[in-house]
């Protein structure tokens, strides 16, 4: 057996003892070849975020890098993920980290602190509530030379659980390759019947046809990637045969024009037909493969990550000036004995809010308010971005109680804001100006 093959047989041996015969995904990173600063810049670049700005969306890149570091001085050096459908809904998600030689009680308590609260000098566990029955939803332990943290149900079945044999581990992470991170998907034959039997025919947005294309055609995938400064990614996709890759390939090739005629692609990938392209895989006998070196990787962040990130931005940004708004509102009432301002100038003419915060960033438009009654519900809306103004599908929504969501542009929530109306216009009549209804203009 060559060094390189080695390696992935290690990889493969590490983390069987904690396949059952549930799991659908492996994933495997290495921490020594993750670069958090050339990632935040990469991020930022890609949603729009001026070096130096304060913004929602890149709050979390410090406490990333500060646990990675805590990380590699308590001697961890790479991290499994498993997924399972035996602790589904709940906790699906089991993370492993295998123990280095010679670790002792301090590195072990540290890798659990690590795992468990995002701190080395943090607890280990959950802290015991006094009823009767009770035990946390997620626990480590150590087993097999490593350190697991997953739902306390795992964790009990873990002594006695037998593992499920996946033959192919090995060859998928050699597929995947030499990255910073792999992903596997390996669904079992148990796993095909079943979705078989619930999808016999792939829905219209999926490009049709029988389900069992992409059953026989996916009977492993792997997938390699390398991330900033140097993008990278690979895919290999295994199938039953040559007749089932190139039926696979096909099917693929459908799905990818469905989608891009389908409005919610359209909205947040208006260029969707032209990166389909770049993520066709190419049928290598009764296999599919796909590879995209750092010019290619790049092309492909700026086209389709850059898109997601900039509509999410938009949806971030937006949310948290509802939710600055909803502060504002909660202070103007406090100022007035419970009565909510007539409309959204009066909290900037009052100092309570600042003028830019009462314009949607999706639309750039003012948001649409809706003066509750004083003893509105906590459900009923009080403001949001109106989707009239954009032709939107989704939306940024405020409810009298100051929580905020990003709802769908549909059948209930039009009629929540026509009901909102209603009990404004109940308390304190017909507005002097008829608002539009939103979907309407």
């Amino acid at each position: 057996m060559n060094a390189v093959l080695a390696t992935y047989v290690l990889l493969a041996q590490t983390i069987a003892p904690f396949i059952d015969a549930q799991t659908v995904a492996v994933g495997h990173l290495d921490l020594t070849r993750v670069d958090v600063a050339a990632a935040e810049a990469r991020f930022a670049s890609l949603a729009g975020i001026a070096p130096g700005q304060a913004d929602p969306m890149a709050e979390n890149w410090d406490a990333a890098a500060a646990w990675l570091a805590e990380a590699r001085r308590a001697g961890i050096k790479e991290l499994f993920v498993v997924v399972s459908l035996a602790d589904m809904p709940r906790e699906p998600v089991r993370l492993v980290v295998p123990l280095k030689k010679g670790a002792d009680a301090q590195d072990i308590k540290k890798i659990r602190a690590l795992l468990f609260s995002g701190r080395a000098d943090g607890p280990v566990e959950a802290t015991p509530l006094d009823r009767p029955g009770w035990r946390p939803k997620r626990m480590t332990a150590v087993a097999h030379n490593a350190v697991v943290f997953a739902s306390a149900e795992f964790i009990e079945r873990l002594p006695a659980m037998t593992p499920h044999p996946r033959p192919h581990l090995a060859e998928a992470f050699a597929a995947a390759g030499d990255s910073t991170a792999q992903l596997l998907l390996l669904p079992t034959a148990d796993h095909r019947r079943v979705a078989e039997e619930m999808m016999p025919v792939m829905p219209d947005q999926f490009g049709g046809g029988p389900g069992s294309t992409w059953t026989r055609g996916v009977q492993w995938a792997a997938i390699g990637i390398d991330g900033p400064p140097k993008p990278q990614l690979g895919a290999t996709i295994q199938s039953a045969d040559a007749a089932a890759a190139k039926a696979l390939h096909e099917a693929i090739q459908r799905a990818y024009a469905a989608l891009g005629t389908f409005r919610p692609v359209q909205d947040v990938l208006p260029d969707f037909d032209k990166t389909a392209p770049a993520l066709t895989p190419t049928v290598e006998g009764d296999r599919l493969t796909l590879k995209l070196a750092p010019p290619a990787a790049d092309a492909l962040l700026d086209q389709c990550v850059g898109s997601i990130l900039h509509q999410a931005r938009r949806n971030t940004l937006a949310l948290d000036r509802l939710k600055h708004i909803g502060v504002s509102l909660h202070m103007y009432r406090s100022s007035h004995k419970q009565n909510w301002p007539p409309d959204l100038d009066v909290l900037v003419a009052e100092k309570f809010a600042a003028e830019r915060w009462l314009n949607s960033p999706v639309t750039g438009r003012r948001y649409v308010y809706i003066r509750p009654p004083r003893n509105a519900k906590d459900t009923t809306i009080v403001a949001f971005t109106d989707p009239a103004d954009g032709n939107l599908t989704t939306v940024d929504v405020l409810f009298a109680d100051g929580h905020v969501q990003l709802l769908a542009v549909d059948k209930y929530l039009l009629e929540s804001i026509k009901k909102a109306r209603a009990l404004s216009e109940k308390a304190y009549g017909p507005p002097t100006q008829p608002a539009t209804p939103a979907g309407e203009r």
